[in-house]
């Protein structure tokens, strides 16, 4: 009969450790979705969508599309962009000049259905002039 309050207790420990630690069910342990969207085109900047390549928390996430949306478990994420080759001017008349862009921002993910957005252009994309060697 002494074994019955402390069974009952380590039952009840067991069962309530049980019921926090599973996320099942819990709508904000799901994830959020992340819109990605890259805007250099007012600045004449062109660029071959499927090159520039997405990085999520140091890992590849795969190569960009227009209307990109990730899926992505909640909390703080940094989101990496490269784009190795942007061009700007006119090929006609030789003008044309090569860039390589690169940018991060962190962004806090929340759960549910929440959707964060990240926007890519000049004011946070590390622009770096390609010299093409003429030789």
């Amino acid at each position: 009969m002494k074994r019955l309050p402390v069974l009952l207790s380590l039952w009840l420990a067991i069962l309530c450790g049980c019921q926090t630690s599973n996320p099942v069910g819990n709508p904000l342990a799901e994830g959020g979705k992340l819109s990605l969207r890259i805007n250099i085109h007012d600045y004449e900047l062109r660029f071959e969508p499927s090159s520039v390549r997405i990085y999520v928390d140091g890992s590849f996430a795969g190569s960009y599309a227009e209307g990109l949306v990730l899926q992505l478990p909640p909390g703080k994420h940094k989101i990496a962009v490269q784009i190795a080759r942007a061009a700007a001017g006119r090929v006609n008349d030789g003008t044309l000049t090569a860039f390589k862009l690169t940018g991060n921002e962190t962004v806090m993910v929340f759960g549910g259905e929440s959707a964060q957005n990240v926007v890519f252009d000049l004011s946070n994309l590390k622009t770096t002039k390609i010299v093409d060697d003429p030789h």
